[in-house]
């Protein structure tokens, strides 16, 4: 059976402003492995905000907090732009995530795209 692309996770809207307080756009299920391929974000404000995704490892088999060191990607979204990011995010441990916040609360949607299959470990 081939792999199909599909909606990952949804934040509709970011309302985390820093690292500690990141939301989950995507967790990576038991007996899974989770390829994020691109995220789509639309900016809804009237100026620019930065937005910034953190690749967070579970830890001890528990969804963990991101923190600076789980930064992976950070730019700045214009007014009324929709953005892709193309990114090949490996999600391979349950529990992995992939966790987002921004400058502005309340005013970027997120959206992650990509494909799943059995864990191959």
């Amino acid at each position: 059976m081939g792999m199909i692309l599909s909606e990952l996770g949804r934040v509709a809207y970011v309302t985390a402003t820093t690292v500690g307080t990141a939301q989950t756009l995507v967790t990576n299920a038991t007996t899974l492995d989770t390829v994020v391929t691109h995220i789509i974000l639309h900016n809804t404000n009237t100026s620019a905000i930065t937005v910034t995704l953190c690749k967070v490892p579970a830890s001890g088999g528990s969804v963990d907090t991101a923190d600076i060191n789980d930064e992976y990607w950070q730019q700045s979204v214009g007014a009324s732009e929709t953005r892709t990011i193309d990114l090949p995010l490996y999600l391979t441990a349950t529990n992995d995530t992939v966790k987002i916040y921004a400058s502005v609360a309340s005013k970027v949607n997120a959206y992650a795209m990509g494909f799943t299959q059995g864990d191959q470990s």
